[in-house]
């Protein structure tokens, strides 16, 4: 039932008991939390640090830059990111489309107070000519930058991947990949456990966390250290 707001998840033995807004708990074998929303919006997990930085979204039109091109530069105000997207049916064939990630001290944020023009003027001076020349720039949303990791992945029936388990600082942007990780082991699990003697969730969840842990502490560990 898509867009069932959930207003609880609860463990009871060997399943779980999730409750929808509008109540009337219905009882599962196992529970996916796979929406983690964003850091300022988020409960505080085992491990939190507030990088004090915003990160500006949006996308970028580019005049003569090199197909399928990604680029990333480490500024004195944070990470600046463009990661090429798919061009329109109706583009025009001299521009390509890239997704921008501009992170910036919160304090004394250098993106807000500028109009679109004046964003795509200092973008064009922070980018490298092999990217090309930004001709266009969308309307930008800010997001506040933060670490926020659960200890554990697994619990009793109630399994976090991606951003609800672990929301990371989006330098060299290895927090999609991470969850990606998360759901694909999950699933071979699963699958592992339909095949075993005592086939079911009890044995796909067991060790679950603690093979995913050298993954995702190392991950955590080193995007920190970058952010920091």
């Amino acid at each position: 039932r898509f867009g069932t707001a959930v207003s609880a998840v609860k463990n009871e033995g060997e399943s779980v008991v999730v409750t929808p807004a509008e109540g009337g708990g219905e009882r599962f074998d196992l529970a996916v939390i796979a929406e983690g929303g964003v850091f300022s919006e988020q409960a505080r997990k085992a491990v939190t640090h507030d990088y004090g930085q915003t990160s500006w979204v949006g996308t970028v039109t580019l005049a003569g830059a090199v197909p399928g091109l990604a680029m990333e530069r480490f500024t004195r105000d944070g990470p600046l990111a463009l990661l090429p997207l798919p061009a329109p049916a109706d583009a025009d064939p001299t521009t390509s489309r890239a997704a921008l990630v501009w992170c910036v001290a919160t304090e004394d944020d250098p993106v807000a107070p500028l109009t679109e023009a004046q964003r795509l003027a200092v973008l064009a001076t922070r980018l490298p000519e092999a990217v090309g020349t930004p001709v266009a720039i969308s309307p930008l949303k800010s997001f506040a930058l933060g670490l926020n990791a659960e200890a554990s992945l697994v619990d009793g029936r109630v399994v976090r991947i991606g951003n609800a388990a672990q929301t990371l600082h989006p330098v060299a942007g290895q927090g999609l990949n991470l969850g990606l990780r998360d759901a694909f082991l999950l699933v071979d699990r699963l699958a592992s456990g339909a095949r075993a003697s005592d086939a079911g969730v009890t044995h796909a969840l067991r060790g679950l966390a603690f093979a995913r842990a050298p993954d995702r502490w190392s991950v955590i560990a080193a995007t920190d250290f970058l952010a920091r």
